[in-house]
């Protein structure tokens, strides 16, 4: 459940970013310039020249595709944490019973489903690409479909992990739920050093009841010797 409604969210914060629009706008008038002249060259006369251009102009889109995705994985890995950390919310989020690895799998998922939504669009584009071309494709859907998809989940990790690296936020400092008898790095304290923290706080809660309990006295002190 948790798991599920982190990846929700991560992905439904890929959908509202503007840079990632802006970026997916741009990627589309870049895509349909490329098909311009691919179109071009499926109206030439000669039918040899034309097959071998249509069939460079298609290797360059879905090599150009399939780069566009990688940097896009990458990049929405890093950004999925970078961006909790930048505005604080992961400090609202640690401090719920979340561990650190639920909420980075969390991440991740969010970022494989947006992932799958442009393996999608990767595959009708090559079905429209083999038409224009008058091909076949000989490889089977799931293949097409599972192999960008494990490269990018290899890039989204690996992106993740870097950035986890170089914030300490996540790397060392957040709290796991169930945290009791650790330290703020995450590691066991031992015996003696719990029993430290123990004698730390009974004396921070003693030392006001100490001092009220002086104060009362130097009044009572004070009235009798009124008196």
């Amino acid at each position: 459940m948790i798991l599920r409604t982190i990846a929700f969210n991560t992905f439904g914060m890929f959908l509202r970013d503007k840079v990632l629009i802006v970026v997916a706008i741009l990627f589309t008038c870049g895509l349909l310039l490329m098909l311009t002249p691919l179109l071009g060259a499926k109206a030439m006369a000669s039918i040899a020249q034309a097959q071998a251009m249509v069939l460079e102009l298609v290797s360059v889109i879905l090599i150009f595709t399939s780069g566009f995705g990688s940097l896009l994985a990458a990049w929405a890995a890093a950004d999925s944490v970078a961006t909790e950390m930048k505005s604080g919310t992961i400090l609202a989020v640690m401090a719920r019973p979340v561990k650190r690895w639920e909420f980075l799998l969390g991440k991740f998922f969010g970022v494989m489903l947006l992932m799958s939504a442009y393996v999608a669009m990767m595959l009708a584009l090559t079905y429209l690409l083999a038409l224009i071309g008058g091909q076949r494709i000989h490889s089977a859907a799931w293949l097409l479909v599972l192999y960008p998809l494990v490269r990018y989940s290899i890039y989204a990790a690996l992106a993740m992990m870097l950035v986890t690296w170089m914030h300490p936020l996540v790397a060392w400092g957040g709290h796991d739920g169930d945290c009791s008898g650790r330290d703020d790095c995450g590691a066991k304290r031992t015996g003696s050093e719990q029993r430290s923290v123990a004698v730390d706080q009974e004396c921070a809660l003693r030392g006001p009841a100490i001092e009220r309990a002086a104060v009362r006295r130097t009044v009572s002190d004070n009235q009798r010797g009124g008196d």
